[in-house]
């Protein structure tokens, strides 16, 4: 089970607007095969990984929002496989 983290609004200066989580079990982690900190990983609608960055980069913010604005475009498609995640073209 994924638990909700306690919210750290106000208490940073980054304006963190989305949910975060801790993965206590680790499903996550293993899911994602996940071995280094931080990681960040962008599915479009399908479910398909379209990046997959690990370990810190100044020009992380920059790519994030790249990344995710360019999955956002891609259509819903139902012949995807829903639940798996798969490397996909960047």
């Amino acid at each position: 089970m994924v638990n909700e983290a306690p919210s750290f609004e106000g208490k940073t200066p980054h304006q963190m607007t989305w949910p975060e989580y801790i993965d206590l079990p680790g499903s996550v982690q293993a899911l994602f095969d996940i071995h280094e900190f931080p990681t960040y990983i962008v599915l479009d609608r399908n479910g398909v990984i379209q990046m997959r960055q690990s370990g810190y980069d100044i020009e992380i913010g920059a790519q994030l929002e790249e990344a995710i604005n360019k999955a956002l475009k891609k259509p819903y498609s139902p012949e995807v496989q829903q639940g798996t995640a798969t490397k996909g073209q960047n």
